[in-house]
């Protein structure tokens, strides 16, 4: 379409020998400068556009001359008027889309996931659970019940899709089968209400346990498939952790084979902790141990957390800095700087755990030695304020060090709302930083959009940081 604008009727300045002006001004071109009045510029709103399609198309062929060539003649083809060739008015779905890409993914573990969608197909099952994850993020945003019927609408498509890809064997143990599975576990969390946890979101989670099993060896061969095992099996291994079970059979051996191909990767050796510890409590709680080698065990393993700490490569460590005036958001007047948001989880993930061996230390320590009694429980009530003190600190890295982009991301906010309830739930604690951690908290959960903040937030020590349900959307 061609459209060319005609001025309004406003006035202009006169031009020497260009508009003829029957204004009473002096006619001389210096004096016309001088008291012509100019009335600024035209509102390009009041101008009015007419289409002249059709009269460049005609002289376009008026131009061309069919003697010189028959070759290379220009066939112009107009449409209806009333048929737009495009428009500039996005859809609700790529609002979504471009909305949870740009806000949500980054502080997320889906970094990966902007270049795979873009490599789908628009009918492909991980196109569909992107859709429908993108959408009930925009509806809690804005607040919008209709968009949050779309998004399950949506949902149900994703879940017919998904099950389809995992029936096909071609596509069953693919990434992008395994990021649908996951991406629906994500849209159970979102829309999680309460405390406890969402009985769709763990069969979410089975799922993706069977297909990392089913990948075998051949998910380590790429950056992509190594990530994805690792989100996989922190998230099982914490499900096992927290219903005090030992790990599905099969985990154990493919973290075993992820060590043997990247031996140096930080996050493998955690979850191999995190997998230690499962088991372990599993059988504290099955009474399977004595209490005095139980405790032997428990302080062996808050050893070797502690010693994977110390060692960790140079780009997961965090520094230290401390503050010229007081702060309210920041605790003890100290914060942490992190070299990105998978190292600050990767930190609080070792205090949350730290924290829980350290009370069952506590707990059982009644059970050994009267000697060493007195000894076990003062070093446990150290351990533990020690571990709560740097899960505080590194709220610091959310209030202050963050660049502009992530400062709303709610992926982010969301990745210290499980640490911070730890902290509230340990009642060996000080009072003083328990009551930190639950106004920040409360901070977060609206920063989050997650309204069963509120209600933990409200929780005493007695309620378990397990059995919070926040565990879920710390590891979507």
């Amino acid at each position: 379409m061609v459209y060319r604008g005609r001025p309004s009727a406003a006035c202009f300045p006169c031009r020497e020998r260009r508009i003829k002006c029957d204004k009473k001004i002096p006619t001389c071109s210096q004096c016309a400068r001088v008291y012509a009045k100019c009335p600024g510029y035209r509102d390009t709103l009041d101008q009015n556009f007419r289409d002249e399609t059709e009269s460049v198309i005609k002289r376009a062929e008026k131009r061309h001359d069919p003697a010189n060539s028959t070759a290379d003649v220009i066939r112009f083809e107009s449409t209806s008027p009333s048929i737009s060739l495009f428009t500039l008015t996005p859809s609700m779905d790529d609002v979504a889309v471009t909305n949870f890409m740009s806000s949500y993914i980054p502080g997320s573990h889906y970094d990966y996931l902007p270049s795979m969608y873009g490599l789908a197909s628009w009918d492909s099952a991980l196109s569909s659970t992107v859709r429908a994850t993108a959408m009930v993020y925009l509806s809690q945003e804005l607040c919008r019940l209709d968009l949050m019927h779309v998004a399950r609408r949506t949902y149900v498509k994703a879940l017919l899709e998904t099950n389809g890809a995992l029936a096909h064997p071609s596509t069953a143990s693919s990434n992008s089968t395994l990021v649908s599975v996951l991406l629906l576990g994500l849209f159970e969390s979102l829309i999680w209400t309460h405390t406890g946890t969402s009985g769709c979101w763990t069969a979410h989670t089975r799922g993706a346990f069977a297909i990392i099993k089913l990948r075998g060896l051949q998910q380590f061969e790429n950056p992509v498939g190594q990530q994805l095992f690792a989100q996989v099996a922190k998230t099982v291994c914490i499900n096992s952790l927290r219903q005090k079970s030992r790990l599905p059979i099969g985990l154990e051996d493919l973290i075993e084979r992820a060590l043997q191909c990247k031996p140096d990767y930080p996050p493998y050796h955690l979850i191999r902790l995190t997998s230690n510890v499962s088991n372990l409590i599993a059988d504290v709680h099955a009474s399977t141990q004595s209490g005095s080698k139980a405790v032997q065990m428990l302080c062996e393993l808050d050893e070797e957390y502690k010693q994977f700490a110390k060692y960790l490569p140079l780009n997961w460590r965090y520094h230290i800095w401390t503050l010229e005036k007081p702060d309210e958001l920041i605790y003890g007047n100290t914060g942490h700087w992190y070299p990105g948001h998978r190292a600050l989880q990767l930190w609080n993930s070792c205090r949350m755990t730290r924290i829980l061996l350290n009370e069952a230390v506590y707990a059982l320590s009644g059970e050994v030695p009267t000697a060493s009694k007195a000894q076990s429980r003062r070093q446990a009530i150290d351990n533990i304020e020690e571990m709560a003190t740097e899960i505080c600190a590194s709220f610091s890295y959310f209030a202050t060090f963050v660049t502009p982009p992530l400062v709303t991301s709610r992926a982010l906010a969301a990745s210290l709302l499980w640490p911070l309830s730890a902290v509230r739930g340990a009642s060996l604690a000080s009072k003083d930083i328990r009551s930190y951690s639950v106004k920040r908290l409360r901070y977060l959960g609206t920063v989050s959009r997650a309204p069963q903040v509120a209600e933990v937030a409200s929780q005493g020590p007695g309620f378990d940081a397990l059995q919070d349900g926040l565990h879920m959307i710390y590891v979507s």
